[in-house]
């Protein structure tokens, strides 16, 4: 499949298309942060519409994901810190961005995080994975966040 861009100078690394209400979103690999284009048409021309994500002290971002659960968009992507040496233990960094805009993202995990834990995102994720939504008794009950769970909907 070729894709028509308006841009020409620019690579589109890892995509991943997404459709909401008739228009088509791209999310692409990048350097600086997660890029996105967008087209009224899947064939038609692509509009690059800049870094939609990123995290300070972060770079080489790669593998980004988008997904609408109920009015909210929530973007996953991976990236390395930036001052921190390669090494196996502590490298490479999953993020969780939502928003009620596909591209707009960044700015619904700037507002439930303070800046300083911005890069923590995916700390939490783990902790509230570990924590709560354990495979054989989860705590569904004392969750932080079991509003946005669909789990609870199943019981």
């Amino acid at each position: 499949m070729k894709l028509n861009f308006k841009e020409k100078n620019r690579t589109q690394p890892d995509p991943y298309v997404f459709e909401n209400d008739g228009k088509f979103y791209m999310y692409v690999t990048a350097l600086q942060g997660v890029e996105a284009y967008s087209s009224d048409d899947l064939f038609g021309e692509w509009n690059y519409e800049g870094i939609v994500c990123k995290v300070e002290g972060r770079r080489d971002y790669w593998a980004p994901c988008i997904f609408k659960y109920e009015d909210k968009f929530y973007l996953y992507f991976s990236c390395e810190a930036i001052d921190r040496p390669q090494t196996p233990d502590c490298l490479q960094f999953l993020h969780v961005a939502s928003a009620n805009n596909p591209l707009q993202t960044e700015k619904g995990l700037m507002k439930i995080l303070d800046k300083k834990d911005w890069s923590k995102a995916h700390h939490y994720l783990i902790y509230l994975g570990r924590s709560y939504c354990k495979a054989i008794k989860p705590n569904c009950e004392d969750c932080p966040i079991k509003t946005l769970c669909e789990k609870k909907t199943k019981k």
